[in-house]
């Protein structure tokens, strides 16, 4: 049953609209004004502390990883904003007032421009009920109902009544509710193919059913639903799933780039802002990219100045500092990159962000070994079918930058040169692999012992030779 049928099933008491037809709707009886009253404080308890879990799951996110600062005095920058459809600029404020305006909005930008981060503080804002839901979690492979997959599994911990209350309360209270589902162009299920679909909320679905009429307004129709993602995902989506507004994330500022610089290089600014500005300019244009500045940062500061040559060696210079990891203390990173190349170059192929247990022990891997990388994910927890000793372990790498450098190595240095030229055509085409080829280029012209099989390789596209790659070097 849509939204539509099911709210001419509602019906009026004393002035209160109360659902009917669903059965944690049905009442044997009308309630009285008083019952009504309470049940009404039952239920907003219930969303409040619901609404306490999900800002205490992303309260200890959001902070600087690698930096021995007070985390407290990082200054909240939030990048502009632009609309795509309207080509205005407005700010993070306006945003949280449009919320009402606005029922189905996209946030895009490229790799690191702060999405997810914004997301979050859009959600721990606190000035409506929001649920953050990472894509990648959302990995069932068996058909759950909606209120599933809002509450019931991302808030396991919290009581069966407490969450039949509050899921009970966001039916009720459709336009105070906001859902965000991050990184869908990370998702290993997509809505390319999925069309609107008459259900009730108790009807089992697949993830990609549910989410789609949800985008739609067949599911809470009064909700405003936020995607995070890259720009190439959201074109290939179905008109009838098409966002009503795409937003940009615009770039830092200057001024904000000195600022965060400051902050987090210390007494090394002065030195690290000329080496960028005098001697790496290139350098200087990823920084207007929170994320590239963190580890542009991070390479200066543990790595030398004299690692701040390209994008690609900033992120060598971090991947070389995690030696010093305790994670990392007795095993050889360089035992470590084959192996994981493998791992995110497979999960490029098959367009895929999550990875299993299986996965890993495939190329020699242990959790423990990876974990500055990947992070584990929920999505197979309540898998009904898991065999016996099968594991319910699914991870994920830390930022989707970490998976394009460790597929563009093992591209570079370990895949054999017939699979290599089989690839390149996917690899030069093909958008999700855009940050991959950039880091591509530069790790193989880096390498001049890499010279003699790059030119046959690349030759066999048009518009692709050794010339054209090292004219994007100096970027990459």
């Amino acid at each position: 049953m849509s939204d539509e049928n099911q709210e001419t099933s509602q019906i009026n008491i004393v002035g209160q609209n109360v659902f009917v037809g669903e059965s944690h709707h049905v009442h044997a009886q009308q309630p009285g004004l008083g019952d009504q009253q309470s049940k009404d404080v039952r239920l907003q308890k219930a969303a409040d502390e619901v609404k306490k879990h999900q800002l205490d799951k992303l309260n200890d996110e959001l902070v600087f990883r690698g930096f021995d600062i007070n985390q407290t005095s990082v200054p909240i920058i939030h990048p502009p904003l632009m609309d795509r459809y309207k080509q205005c600029i407005f700010d993070f404020d306006k945003l949280l007032t449009d919320v009402k305006k606005m029922k189905f909005l996209a946030l895009i930008g490229p790799p690191g421009c702060g999405k997810t981060t914004m997301s979050k503080r859009l959600v721990m804002s606190g000035k409506y009920f929001m649920l953050f839901m990472r894509c990648t979690d959302l990995g069932y492979k068996f058909q759950l109902t909606l209120r599933q997959l809002l509450i019931d599994f991302p808030f396991k911990d919290v009581d069966k009544e407490i969450r039949d209350d509050a899921f009970e309360w966001m039916t009720k209270n459709q336009g105070k509710c906001v859902i965000v589902f991050d990184g869908y162009d990370q998702a290993d299920w997509s809505l390319n193919k999925e069309k609107p679909l008459d259900a009730s909320y108790d009807t089992p679905l697949s993830v990609q059913q549910l989410v789609a009429n949800l985008c739609c307004k067949k599911f809470l129709s009064k909700a405003m639903i936020i995607f995070t993602t890259r720009p190439h995902s959201i074109l290939s989506l179905p008109s009838e799933l098409q966002p009503e507004s795409k937003v940009d994330i615009r770039p830092l500022s200057t001024e904000n780039i000195k600022n965060l610089l400051q902050l987090l290089a210390g007494e090394k600014f002065e030195e690290l802002w000329k080496t960028l500005t005098l001697n790496s300019p290139q350098l200087l244009d990823f920084c207007h990219n929170p994320l590239y500045l963190q580890l542009i940062i991070y390479a200066g500061l543990f790595g030398g100045m004299d690692k701040l040559i390209s994008l690609t060696q900033a992120f060598q210079a971090v991947l070389d500092g995690l030696k010093y990891s305790d994670h990392t203390k007795g095993y050889d990173l360089k035992d470590l990159v084959r192996p994981l190349g493998k791992v995110a170059y497979d999960g490029m192929v098959s367009e895929s962000a999550v990875f299993t247990a299986a996965d890993l022990a495939k190329e020699g891997l242990k959790d423990v070994h990876v974990q500055d990388f990947l992070v584990k994910a929920i999505g197979n927890v309540f898998f009904p079918t898991r065999k016996l000793f099968e594991g319910d372990s699914v991870f994920r790498f830390t930022h989707q930058p970490f998976q394009d450098i460790f597929a563009a190595t093992y591209i570079s240095k370990f895949l054999p040169h017939e699979e290599f030229s089989q690839i390149v055509p996917t690899v030069v085409q093909e958008d999700h692999w855009s940050m991959v080829r950039r880091f591509l280029c530069g790790l193989l012209l880096s390498n001049s012992n890499d010279g003699d099989f790059i030119t046959p390789a690349t030759s066999q596209i048009p518009h692709c030779s050794t010339s054209t790659m090292q004219s994007s070097v100096e970027a990459s």
